[in-house]
């Protein structure tokens, strides 16, 4: 769930992702690229830092998942977590 103060906008072009309107800054010159068939499946503080990171799925045919851990608007490190092909399951957030 994106909280009422982190407005996402905007789609992945494989370079350019903004927050409230400002780009995602690259502190990690290992960052992630990701393709146009990535969408963002929610928000979470996965690395336990009080900050929401986001949680990204690639709807081609690979089913891959990536973590991107924010401080705000700048990324920290990305990463790919276990892949499902099959996209009759869907991440659910509580």
């Amino acid at each position: 769930m994106v909280s009422d103060t982190t407005k996402l906008t905007g789609q992945i072009t494989g370079q350019n992702f903004f927050v409230d309107k400002k780009p995602v800054v690259n502190t990690n010159s290992t960052i992630l690229k990701l393709g146009s068939n990535w969408r963002i499946e929610g928000t979470a503080d996965y690395n336990g830092d009080g900050k929401e990171d986001l949680l990204w799925r690639d709807y081609s045919s690979d089913g891959a998942n990536a973590i991107w851990t924010m401080n705000g608007p700048t990324l920290i490190k990305g990463y790919f977590i276990e892949s499902l092909k099959d996209f009759n399951w869907v991440i659910r957030f509580p």
